[in-house]
């Protein structure tokens, strides 16, 4: 059995957070916009595989396209960095970006429809 303390330092363990993050932007997007795959793909610019792909937790994607995912889907990037906690005392914290759970409105890209997709700003 893996210990806690392992598991925190597991690169694959914070890949799988970021990854479940993502999926509960795109699932809630889709809930709220009563949108299929084929739809989001669409209001994304992506293809229905890309989608597919968000929506297993199936991919390795850059940064850059994460956050421009993250922005059509009316989030937010925040991203902190902590130190380990045998770290704290000599580091610093720095906050970066990634998904926040705050939305921002934006207008439809595919239909420009501000009742179906929420709006930046």
């Amino acid at each position: 059995m893996i210990t806690r303390e392992d598991l925190l330092q597991s690169t694959e363990y914070w890949e799988q957070q970021v990854q479940l993050e993502i999926y509960n932007c795109a699932s809630r997007f889709m809930e709220q916009h009563k949108m299929n795959r084929t739809m989001l793909a669409n209001y994304l610019g992506v293809s229905k595989g890309f989608v597919s792909q968000l929506l297993s937790g199936n991919y390795n994607y850059s940064l850059s396209k994460l956050i421009e995912i993250s922005v059509k889907l009316g989030y937010r990037p925040d991203f902190t960095l902590e130190p380990k906690p045998s770290a704290r005392k000599s580091t610093v914290m720095h906050s970066f970006f990634f998904l926040s759970t705050r939305t921002y409105k934006a207008s439809c890209a595919s239909c420009s429809n501000s009742s179906h997709a929420p709006r930046l700003g």
